[in-house]
Parts: structure tokens; C-alpha cells; sequence
């Protein structure tokens, strides 16, 4: 997936001693998924046009981890505005290590 021109890019860099490293896994450190869907969500509340396609409780439509995250690594997370919701893509230098959509939860 080729991010379209409108994407908003946020830089975070993930820190050698990050507390989700311990444990998972011993002698070969990987960032947790959970952690990376955090990341965007973050990202996601701190862009008032983005979070407000979402509302306050989005739904997950898709989610794909692609590649593995270390220690140290510097990350690119691109937001695009879709038709029902917002696009996502995880950048490590030019390796994509997720993407996905986030849609607003539909109401009861």
C-alpha cells in the first residue's frame, strides 16, 4: 500500500529500554503488537481531524503486522483520511511493519 500525498506522518522513536522488551522474547526483542496499534492510536488522538472521523470508541477493520520492531528503532506512522474512516502505515526507514483501517464504531 502506497501512502496517498494527503498522509500525516508522525515520527516516534521507540527507546532500547521500553518496558514491553522485557520478556517478549529473551535474547531476541520484539515490540508487541499491541504496542505498535497503541502508537497509532496516539498518533490518531492527537490529530483533531482524524480522531473526529473516528469518534470515541473506533473499530479495527484491518490490521497486519508485516515485519518485526527492535529496540532503538525509529518508526513513521502515516495517517490518511479514507471514505469510512482512516488508513495507517508503519514505516521503519522504507520497510512497512504494519498497516491497517480504523473505522467509528457503529452505535447501538
Amino acid at each position: 500500500m502506497t501512502p496517498a500525498p494527503d498522509t500525516r506522518w508522525v515520527d516516534v522513536a521507540i527507546p532500547v529500554d521500553h518496558p514491553s522488551f522485557a520478556g517478549h522474547f529473551p535474547r531476541a526483542p520484539v515490540l508487541p503488537g499491541v504496542v505498535l496499534a497503541s502508537l497509532v492510536m496516539q498518533a490518531i488522538a492527537r490529530d483533531a481531524g482524524m480522531s473526529g472521523r473516528l469518534g470515541p470508541t473506533p473499530r479495527i477493520d484491518e490490521l497486519k503486522f508485516l515485519a518485526p520492531v527492535g529496540p532503538g528503532t525509529a518508526l513513521r506512522i502515516g495517517l490518511t483520511a479514507r471514505e469510512h474512516g482512516v488508513g495507517f502505515e508503519i514505516q521503519r526507514g522504507t520497510t512497512t511493519v504494519a498497516r491497517g483501517r480504523l473505522s467509528a464504531a457503529m452505535r447501538p
